[in-house]
């Protein structure tokens, strides 16, 4: 059930990114308290739990980090990935941050090869990892 609510949130988020090219505050927020009260909820290890959390928030902290540092990624992104570790182990969520820009940068290769894009086009990342999470039923 818990996987079946990520990919739906992931699947509305990456529409709307495709469409608008950002990410919508109330949404974001609404993953953050949803996530952190059924992560906490529906734990199995209590005592565990919150340091696994932190562990599983990790990457998205650092996909924020570099957004803010670089400007060329949207802090929405590493946000949705926050509320991902919320819920999901450390383990999914680094597998979920490799895969997407793994699949982003074959894209991208494609799509500067065929001068569809530029160096400088910006690409929404949710879809990416939309893609990856997808991944994660495959394997």
């Amino acid at each position: 059930m818990r996987s079946v609510t990520v990919l739906g949130y992931l699947v509305i988020l990456a529409i709307w990114d495709i469409k608008e090219k950002k990410i919508p505050v109330w949404l974001l927020i609404a993953g953050t308290v949803c996530g952190g009260i059924c992560g906490l909820v529906f734990s199995h290890e209590k005592q565990w739990e919150l340091v696994m959390m932190c562990m599983a928030v990790m990457p998205g902290v650092f996909l924020v980090i570099i957004a803010r540092l670089t400007q060329k990624a949207g802090a929405g992104d590493g946000w949705v990935l926050v509320n991902i570790g919320l819920v999901e182990s450390y383990k999914i969520c680094i597998f979920l941050l490799g895969i997407s820009l793994m699949i982003m940068a074959l894209v991208s290769g494609v799509l500067l090869f065929l001068h569809k894009v530029n160096k400088n086009t910006r690409l929404p990342y949710l879809p990416f990892l939309m893609l990856a999470y997808l991944c994660k039923f495959l394997l």
